[in-house]
């Protein structure tokens, strides 16, 4: 993607995101994620069909660095702030959207001054890329928009880098908090315009890897994986989007 592209397209973000300034957040990070325009920040912009996906990037320590903010594309008065957006919450913002891996007991997730995004090319199509660290696992999420079906890709490969012996690794997604409900490995939630289905795509080919869907804390659970050292691990899944009353 040349530099004039890439400007455009971050100018198309920014004119979408408005500052959002509310006293009533319980956590003063969440302004500061909200603002349009904050020192290292970056936008990439994703659309499939009807939906559309501006994945925010973050230098500073604001809370998970890689996210996203999923609107209708087709709602321009939706589209104008980020506390809008489908996945939005006021008490939170768009921290549901983050990726979270757990190694040793502990929850890790990107880190402003350890990741790295940009855009890459994957089979001939654009997508987000951000590489981060949980622990000496090397952890690299791809996100892509498929063709005009309101879904959104994500690719997750964890690289058991610096690891010394095998470890036990688990993957975590989310929807934004509310009603949610299970569907074999779907993860199903209605809100008042939409509808947001969280789904695990692909296993390992040598017999899966386990997959827990909690509706009640609107969360899917990858793993436990085992991973050693210098080895790699795959999982894909999907985030797709439907209409209701709109």
């Amino acid at each position: 993607m040349n530099r004039t592209t890439r400007h455009s397209l971050v100018a198309f973000a920014a004119a979408l995101l408005a500052p959002l300034a509310s006293a009533t957040q319980a956590d003063p990070r969440v302004d500061l994620q909200c603002l349009a325009f904050f020192y290292g920040r970056d936008y990439f912009v994703l659309r499939s069909g009807r939906a559309q996906m501006i994945v925010q990037a973050d230098r500073a320590d604001l809370g998970p660095a890689f996210t996203y903010l999923l609107f209708d594309a087709e709602n321009a008065k939706q589209s104008t702030r980020k506390d809008r957006a489908l996945n939005f919450l006021p008490d939170e913002g768009f921290v549901s959207s983050a990726l979270q891996v757990e190694l040793g007991g502990h929850a890790f997730d990107a880190l402003g001054q350890n990741t790295d995004t940009r855009w890459v090319i994957e089979d001939g199509i654009p997508a987000v890329e951000a590489v981060w660290w949980a622990g000496g696992v090397r952890v690299r999420e791809r996100i892509t928009a498929i063709s005009c079906a309101q879904t959104f890709r994500r690719s997750v490969r964890l690289a058991g880098v610096h690891l010394s012996g095998e470890e036990s690794v688990k993957v975590r997604l989310a929807l934004p908090p509310g009603p949610c409900q299970r569907e074999g490995d779907i993860l199903l939630q209605s809100g008042h315009c939409a509808c947001l289905a969280l789904a695990v795509l692909c296993k390992s080919a040598a017999g899966g890897y386990p997959v827990e869907v909690a509706a009640s804390r609107g969360k899917i659970e990858i793993g436990p994986i085992t991973l050693a050292p210098k080895a790699e691990a795959d999982i894909n899944t999907l985030l797709a989007r439907d209409e209701l009353n709109l």
